[in-house]
């Protein structure tokens, strides 16, 4: 446990996305990555950008939050609205966390 340098109470450290979560994510990754032609991680930094990120007013730089750092709950409503967006923008189908889904390799 850490200790609030201000108040001195001890915190909780912040929950972090399970390992099924950080699959699946990357997962969806991979399939955006192939079906528009680039490298998952491109898709992972365009994908951040486009639903992660705000614009600091003062100074013009655009901030973009980590994925990694969000609470879980925060995490699974990103992964639906990917998954909106990717079906109803792009017209890929991302399939939904607890669906089978047999890829193409």
């Amino acid at each position: 446990m850490t200790t609030c340098p201000h108040c001195g109470v001890e915190l909780e450290p912040a929950k972090r996305r399970s390992s099924a979560q950080n699959r699946l994510w990357w997962r969806y990754m991979t399939i955006l990555a192939r079906e528009l032609g680039y490298t998952p991680e491109e898709i992972h930094d365009s994908v951040k950008v486009k639903f992660l990120s705000r614009e600091d007013l003062s100074t013009g730089l655009t901030i973009v939050q980590s994925t990694a750092k969000l609470p879980p709950a925060r995490f699974s409503e990103l992964v639906e609205e990917l998954r909106i967006w990717s079906h109803w923008k792009l017209g890929i189908y991302l399939p939904a966390p607890d669906e089978r889904f047999l890829e193409a390799a």
